[in-house]
């Protein structure tokens, strides 16, 4: 089992790897494939980081 910090510093260096590229679409499964993690557990990082970054 891999612990949940490595499994969100893996999402965020994933994400930011993302930001630098052209993106025609994200898949929640690309990122749990980069975690090697399944998506599940890959779920629950994606929606901090909106809530982290949305403005209300």
């Amino acid at each position: 089992m891999v612990a949940q910090y490595e499994i969100r510093d893996k999402v965020l260096e994933y994400i930011e790897m993302l930001a630098m590229s052209p993106v025609k679409s994200f898949y929640p499964t690309a990122v749990a494939k980069y975690v090697n993690t399944p998506v599940k557990d890959i779920f629950p990082h994606l929606i901090d980081l909106v809530k982290v970054t949305s403005v209300a």
